[in-house]
């Protein structure tokens, strides 16, 4: 008997050990797999004289992932926990619940933040963090991007922050906005499950409590006025005037800032009748009636109907007047990007050159060389008439006619009034 149990101790040991065995070597066989392409540009970068270049590159993704986490991660937890830790003893919930009990659930609210809310907070983190580490070269630029010395011609803003700031503050306002309203509907829920167990009045906010709820109102209010202006700096890429220019035009300045604007002072005023209605219980008609209206301005402002309404009937009749301011700081732009306005200019005397006569006979010839193409001139009149927006080119024509007593090629195209 104990030979048997000896040797059935030992073969469980054997088949554990094998099985050990077994894992081990999976994983180092995966390790190797992903290692060799890591350890072969390792030795490249290395032999070009670049190996701290190459662990930069590898690191700076996981110190911004980091970072990045580390900060959502106290917003969650020390927001949960602050709610946690202040969860105070209502006058009438001895009424409702015995001390016992009350002083129980009490010390299960504040003792039990670090065993729930860590878990929780980092659960909450992961997935706001992880598009910012799927783009963490935009942080390297934003921290290492130096100002390049030109303003643009719309907003007075350096070149260098719609290149190096603008993506990244619209990457983390995202993720921000969506952090502070999870987190408000975590803490609502909070305080709602604590009054049900205390008080047994699901709204029954102490004032802590609403003080609380209302900067966290006020910090996604405040996120979101940071969105109106990116948006406003945003105008800077458009690209509904192309081939023309690019950049805002009338719609834009005239139309489209407006709106940014009054929904950003609207907001405001919700944000701050919100505020009042939490801390007095009053002026829900007067708030009720600011929601309504916000909401219809951010309908407008994101609905195409006006704009495109403007464009049909404003600009686009009198597209020169109304567009020409726009054109012009767009080509400035563009010749102080590629540096054209220090072009020397200089005047040639054509009366210098030879003059050079074809013969006679070869004039028929040189009249005929094919020197457009149909597909190429196409382009060419439609951007010779672009300004006029309501002329259009439907088609090139290719034949011969008669010019001045001479049969020559002759590209024919009709300019017609653009209906669509």
């Amino acid at each position: 008997m104990e030979k048997r149990a000896l040797r059935i101790r030992l073969s469980g040991r054997l088949i554990a050990a094998g099985a050990f065995g077994s894992i081990l070597l999976i994983v180092i066989v995966l390790f190797s797999m992903i290692g060799v392409d890591e350890l072969v540009d390792i030795w490249w970068f290395d032999a070009l004289g670049y190996p701290f270049y190459y662990w930069q590159r590898l690191l700076y993704r996981y110190l911004v992932f980091g970072g990045v986490s580390l900060v959502f991660f106290l917003i969650f937890f020390m927001n949960f926990w602050i709610a946690a830790r202040y969860l105070r003893h209502t006058p009438d919930a001895d009424k409702v619940i015995g001390k016992t009990n009350y002083g129980k659930i009490n010390k299960a609210f504040q003792t039990g933040s670090l065993l729930f809310y860590v878990p929780l907070s980092l659960i909450l983190t992961f997935p706001l963090a992880m598009p910012l580490y799927q783009h963490w070269e935009k942080f390297l630029f934003y921290i290492f991007g130096r100002s390049a010395g030109v303003q643009d011609p719309f907003f007075g803003k350096d070149v260098a922050f719609y290149l190096f700031s603008f993506p990244i503050y619209s990457l983390v306002q995202q993720r921000l906005l969506l952090a502070v309203l999870v987190l408000l509907a975590g803490l609502v829920l909070l305080y709602m499950v604590k009054n049900r167990l205390l008080t047994r009045k699901l709204f029954h906010f102490s004032g802590f409590a609403r003080w609380h709820l209302s900067l966290v109102v006020l910090a996604a209010v405040a996120v979101e006025i940071w969105d109106l202006l990116l948006q406003r700096y945003g105008l800077v890429f458009d690209t509904t005037h192309q081939p023309l220019f690019t950049g805002p035009g009338f719609v834009q300045m005239k139309v489209i800032v407006p709106l940014i604007w009054v929904s950003l002072v609207l907001l405001v005023a919700t944000a701050g009748t919100l505020l009042f209605a939490l801390q007095f219980r009053r002026g829900y008609k007067v708030l009720a009636g600011l929601v309504v209206v916000t909401i219809l301005a951010f309908t407008v402002r994101h609905a195409d109907l006006i704009p495109q309404a403007f464009q049909t009937y404003l600009v686009k009749p009198n597209a020169i007047e109304k567009e020409s301011r726009f054109i012009e700081k767009n080509v400035q732009a563009t010749l102080n990007a590629y540096d054209l306005n220090r072009i020397e200019v200089r005047k040639f005397q054509h009366e210098r050159f030879p003059e050079v006569t074809a013969p006679t006979h070869m004039e028929n010839v040189l009249r005929n060389i094919p020197v457009w193409d149909a597909n190429t001139l196409s382009a060419v009149f439609q951007q010779l008439q672009e300004l006029r927006t309501y002329y259009a080119f439907p088609q090139v024509s290719v034949d011969r006619y008669d010019v001045t007593d001479n049969r020559q090629q002759v590209f024919l195209s009709l300019r017609e009034l653009e209906y669509g």
